[in-house]
């Protein structure tokens, strides 16, 4: 439990700005940040404006592009 609070924000971030590619082999940390996001606390956490890519516009652009390998 602590475990995942304390990397919770970090996979959150990568996945924002689109380096969530690190887990494209690993379904169960997919399924964990599923699960994360479908908690009630996670919606009021990252509400609009919180995460980089809203702060920071021109961040947005990395989640169109291809990850790197």
């Amino acid at each position: 439990m602590l475990a995942d609070i304390a990397i919770m924000p970090v996979i959150v971030r990568l996945a924002d700005i689109n380096l969530d590619a690190g887990w494209d082999d690993k379904p169960a940390v997919a399924r964990w940040l599923e699960l994360i996001r479908a908690q009630p606390a996670f919606k009021p956490t990252y509400y609009h404006g919180s995460l980089l890519t809203e702060k920071y516009p021109h961040l947005a652009a990395l989640r169109s592009r291809p990850a790197a390998p």
